[in-house]
């Protein structure tokens, strides 16, 4: 088995390829991101899979991108016919096409064009390579407006400083998750918030994986997209399976944008447990139970 990494990237749309450009690849090309894993050959190869609209390929010139070609074998896939009316039936569906058209690579990572890395993620993932078949973490949403995410462009701040900004600047859909909220999103509880003693908490039902090793997941047979029960409980027939989930934010965790005006409309209500109960039978699997009490 090689020791190869495929970064799977699904992106469609100026405002995405905008994204991807100005604080992805930004927050990749940190020090103890991508330079780290390369320069300390973390892996034989880095390769960069990105699933996007044929009209969209031309779009990918800014000088970000044209940095990551220093470190990645870079690739296209031509995913229109994936595209459908509803968003995230179309970022899954893509994101599950990279990943099946990676099978030569060990490792799978899973990126998004609106997530933003803090300096020495990587270095601090690196750290667990070869050690568990699936690696994962907490994410914060913040507002996405130019005044606000221009600040992550400042490359002398610390990652604590992002937090504490970004945990300041939280979307109003993450507010609604804090359990003490009078506008609960009972709808849909995918995270807890807390605050406790000065420090911001989460408990996550719902969680992505941000790295696979395939090294012993082969002969499973994978299916449906890589965030749902019937994808993430496969691994569970893995003799010996071993899952990370970090922690502590500081070490790894990922900034997502999200459109200020994009708020879920809810009904000023508190926190529903027998709610919450209704929407893990739907939505949750045994790894999201063992992740949600790790």
């Amino acid at each position: 088995m090689n020791n190869n990494i495929s970064f799977i990237l699904p992106v469609w749309g100026n405002k995405f390829v905008y994204l991807c450009e100005k604080y992805l690849f930004f927050s990749l090309l940190k020090e103890k991101n991508i330079p780290f894993i390369y320069e300390n050959k973390v892996f034989d190869n880095l390769n960069l899979t990105i699933c996007t609209r044929k009209k969209d390929i031309p779009k990918f010139i800014g000088k970000n991108f044209y940095q990551l070609r220093k470190y990645f074998n870079i690739k296209f896939l031509e995913s229109d016919h994936l595209l459908d009316k509803h968003k995230y039936k179309s970022f899954s569906n893509l994101n599950y096409y990279g990943f099946k058209e990676s099978n030569k690579s060990r490792f799978i990572m899973f990126i998004q064009p609106d997530h933003y890395y803090l300096n020495d993620n990587m270095m601090n993932l690196s750290k667990q390579i070869g050690k568990v078949d699936i690696f994962f973490c907490s994410f914060l949403r913040t507002d996405y407006s130019k005044k606000n995410t221009s600040f992550y462009l400042n490359k002398k701040l610390k990652n604590l400083e992002i937090i504490n900004y970004s945990i300041q600047n939280l979307h109003q859909n993450q507010k609604k998750l804090l359990i003490d909220s009078n506008d609960f999103n009972n709808l849909s509880p995918s995270q807890l918030f807390m605050f406790e003693s000065g420090y911001l908490a989460s408990k996550n039902f719902h969680t992505t994986p941000i790295l696979v090793d395939m090294n012993k997941a082969y002969g499973l047979d994978l299916k449906g997209t890589v965030d749902d029960a019937t994808f993430l409980d496969s691994f569970l027939k893995i003799k010996n399976f071993k899952f990370h989930f970090e922690s502590d934010f500081k070490k790894f965790g990922l900034i997502n944008f999200d459109q200020k005006n994009k708020i879920q409309k809810t009904f000023n209500k508190k926190l529903s447990l027998f709610k919450i109960l209704k929407w893990t039978t739907r939505r949750v699997g045994f790894l999201h139970w063992k992740l949600f009490n790790t």
